[in-house]
């Protein structure tokens, strides 16, 4: 234990069996729709590693069709199991065309964070632009919350589309590290987004991109989990799109207190559009809160995002 914990304090390489921890989930988009009678085809690498830090690139293809029909990112890091202090991995050596590529553009990529989280003017700057947008919404919700009567039927608060669950996390839904796996909580929050999503456009929705999934704080065996989704942001053009946002909580009710685990970024696409016999739209949401409005913010952009994807 102690000659593993030294290697660990050094930063060696070759420290006996790290524990590698999922830090956080890129993205997960759907480019097609799949087909369960076709066979697929599961396809992961290392694209990218850091210090202590790599990116595995993953791909679902049909193999009917040869058509790559989901792309995901994750991070995972490397964690010394004795003192949980970051141990340093091999190094990536690309060895195609392709792989230096993808290799170099991730590296830009990662440099440019870098430098933005450590430009402070930059943070500056864009935190008052951020405020100027959170004035603007919040000078819309006015009208609704003050003079409800007065308010079209296309519009209602941010507030009103919340869902929520609750559950006792078991030993069977643990992972390596006997804490609650990622992928569970994951799943579980898509199950949430979805249904949130069905019930505010009235249309069965279609999974476009999970964004960016930072695990915050593990979820233990026996943990109340709370999840709670909302609504964030919606549109009709160029097709209908709504992005939901679901935060999961772990609830201590003997502290009085909840500590935030996850939040999960879906968007979603409805098929409005032919339903044209029933002349079908749906509700735009408006915050009535700074919170509320930051989170509109978030999900106008990233609905954006998946547009220029698309």
């Amino acid at each position: 234990g102690n000659t593993a914990a030294q290697h660990c304090a050094d930063g060696d390489p070759s420290a006996p069996n790290p524990l590698l921890v999922t830090a956080s989930v890129d993205s997960i988009r759907m480019k097609h729709r799949l087909d369960v009678n076709h066979d697929l085809v599961l396809t992961g690498s290392v694209a990218w590693v850091g210090r202590s830090s790599m990116l595995i690139n993953m791909m679902m293809e049909d193999v009917t069709t040869g058509k790559t029909l989901m792309e995901a990112g994750f991070t995972f890091v490397a964690r010394c199991r004795e003192t949980h202090k970051s141990v340093a991995i091999n190094r990536l050596a690309p060895e195609t065309p392709e792989e230096q590529q993808l290799f170099d553009r991730i590296e830009a990529r990662e440099i440019e964070k870098k430098r933005l989280r450590q430009d402070r003017l930059h943070a500056l700057e864009e935190k008052r632009i951020r405020d100027e947008a959170v004035h603007h919404l919040l000078m819309q919700s006015k009208t609704l919350l003050e003079m409800p009567a007065l308010v079209t039927d296309d519009v209602m608060l941010m507030s009103q589309t919340r869902v929520e669950n609750s559950m006792i996390c078991q030993p069977q839904q643990r992972n390596m590290a006997d804490s609650i796996f990622g992928g569970f909580l994951m799943r579980r929050a898509f199950e949430l987004a979805f249904s949130t999503c069905y019930l505010h456009g009235g249309s069965r929705p279609h999974f476009l991109e999970l964004e960016r999934v930072i695990f915050r704080q593990p979820v233990q065996i026996g943990d109340l989990l709370r999840l709670a989704a909302h609504v964030t942001y919606t549109t009709m053009e160029p097709r209908p799109l709504v992005h939901i946002e679901v935060l999961a909580s772990v609830v201590k009710p003997e502290q009085r207190e909840a500590v935030v685990s996850n939040i999960f970024n879906f968007t979603f696409a409805l098929n409005l559009h032919l339903e044209a016999a029933h002349n079908r739209t749906m509700k735009a949401v408006v915050p009535a809160t700074e919170g509320e409005a930051r989170k509109y913010l978030n999900g106008e952009m990233f609905v954006q995002d998946n547009l220029h994807g698309i």
